[in-house]
């Protein structure tokens, strides 16, 4: 089956809608009222990925941020200036430098995602879990198929 074409003002409306509530919602998510020390999101979004991984490289950084390398540094400058992140370089290539989140670090990001979490519970909890399920994975398939090149 072919897919349907979408009109030209619906597809406004959903990137207008998106745009809007993704700076409504990172608006609330950044700055003194979420976040310690105001970390940006994707200083926050840097230090989830550390938590579960070990340690990433600068390039892995910059990928996730999907920003270049200078961009990338930037962000990890700032966490490091706080003491949230270290860098170290890595033991098999002494030109790769590695980016590790510190103990002080998880402490802050652990308290960041209790205040994140409650403030995304209020904006969900309107919704309900069905409509909650079905966004989540209308998102998930978008976001495969722009990262698969399918688009």
């Amino acid at each position: 089956m072919a897919p349907t074409r979408i009109p030209g003002h619906v597809i406004d409306e959903f990137e207008d809608a998106m745009t809007r509530l993704g700076r409504l919602i990172a608006s609330q998510h950044a700055g003194p009222d979420c976040c310690p020390e105001s970390l940006t999101l994707s200083q926050m979004m840097l230090m989830r990925a550390l938590e579960s991984s070990d340690s990433l490289n600068m390039t892995d950084v910059a990928a996730l941020l999907a920003v270049k390398p200078p961009a990338a540094s930037s962000v990890v400058d700032g966490l490091a200036r706080h003491g949230y992140v270290e860098r170290a370089s890595a033991e098999s290539d002494r030109r790769v430098t590695l980016v590790h989140l510190t103990d002080e670090g998880r402490a802050v990001l652990l308290e960041a995602e209790k205040t994140r979490h409650e403030l995304m519970r209020n904006y969900l909890e309107l919704l309900g879990e069905e409509d909650v399920r079905t966004m989540t994975r209308i998102n998930h398939t978008l976001i495969h198929a722009i990262e698969s090149g399918l688009v």
